[in-house]
């Protein structure tokens, strides 16, 4: 995939809207936390409220089947946040119990892993390994990768700054706050949602390239951007950059206020996204959530929208 102008443009007219096809087969999700595809074309969507995983033909919008509920016991979520899937196995973060739960596509229990720290983000490698990252006894963010049998193999990555990062509360809330995705090659992208930073690690743990992100769209709304505490020290976050995801060619795409921009593998800045929306705004909508579905992108921009646009959007 190549991305020859320096802007492409998503439209809202072009795209397929996803909820209102749900809707259409009388498929209803509370909240979207997360989504993945399978190799079928079938989206797995985890609403978070509902502690279930919604199995939905993309040709169609219905409904194939459910998985899971609301609660505690070993079938059940609670704080679900991520949901992957791989080799027809469906992994899903949960938060509330410090684990990640598997089932099969068609909704059975095959087992758990408990992690070692308290979990925040979670992928799974094409070898079926997944990586989590927690933190370790000294409340060092890192990224540690478990076999399916629920052992810890390594820690691949870590975020340690010595002496400062234990001394600075939110230094290590910055760090902390962090979504990653391992590509094709086992090379993990970080992204540190309040540094506004990308950070690519080799299949060691090796740091191979960092970017800030930092592009025409994103920049008007810079002065909006970081921590502040109210008079009782309870801290305000403002997130410019909300998500990213990698396609098939490893490109990384990210959603942020006023739209989003995608860098190749190496780093480099190919493009900035803009989203135009059938409804006039006075600015244009930010991607607040983005996957990368085969062939198009998932975008939500608040409001309950999530459109299926095509990267074939014609630039301006």
């Amino acid at each position: 995939m190549s991305f020859p102008q320096e802007k492409l443009v998503l439209r809202e007219s072009d795209g397929i809207d996803l909820m209102g096809m749900m809707e259409r087969h009388q498929v209803f999700v509370t909240r979207i936390q997360d989504v993945d595809v399978d190799e079928n074309g079938d989206l797995y969507v985890l609403d978070d409220r509902s502690g279930e995983v919604l199995r939905i033909s993309l040709k169609t919008g219905s409904l194939v089947n459910k998985i899971s509920s609301l609660g505690q016991g070993p079938t059940e979520l609670m704080m679900p946040s991520v949901v992957r899937v791989q080799d027809k196995r469906i992994y899903a973060l949960n938060v509330g119990s410090g684990s990640i739960k598997i089932f099969s596509v068609d909704g059975e229990y095959i087992g758990g892993i408990k992690t070692q720290g308290v979990p925040n983000w979670m992928d799974v490698d094409i070898n079926g390994q997944v990586y989590v990252a927690e933190s370790d006894r000294n409340s060092n963010p890192i990224i540690a990768v478990y076999n399916n049998d629920g052992k810890r193999r390594k820690t691949v990555v870590a975020f340690q700054l010595g002496d400062k990062i234990l001394n600075n509360k939110e230094e290590l809330f910055k760090r902390q706050s962090i979504m990653f995705r391992v590509d094709s090659r086992g090379n993990i992208v970080v992204l540190f949602k309040l540094l506004r930073e990308l950070n690519r690690f080799d299949s060691t743990g090796a740091l191979t390239w960092h970017q800030k992100i930092d592009n025409p769209t994103i920049r008007p709304f810079l002065k909006n951007e970081g921590i502040e505490y109210d008079n009782q020290g309870r801290p305000t976050i403002s997130y410019l950059v909300n998500s990213f995801d990698l396609d098939r060619e490893d490109n990384i795409i990210v959603g942020h206020v006023g739209g989003g921009c995608i860098y190749d593998q190496k780093g480099n800045l190919k493009c900035v996204l803009e989203v135009q929306t059938i409804e006039h705004r006075n600015s244009p909508p930010g991607l607040r959530y983005l996957r990368i579905v085969q062939d198009r992108l998932l975008g939500m921009y608040g409001g309950g929208n999530a459109f299926l646009f095509s990267y074939n959007s014609n630039p301006n």
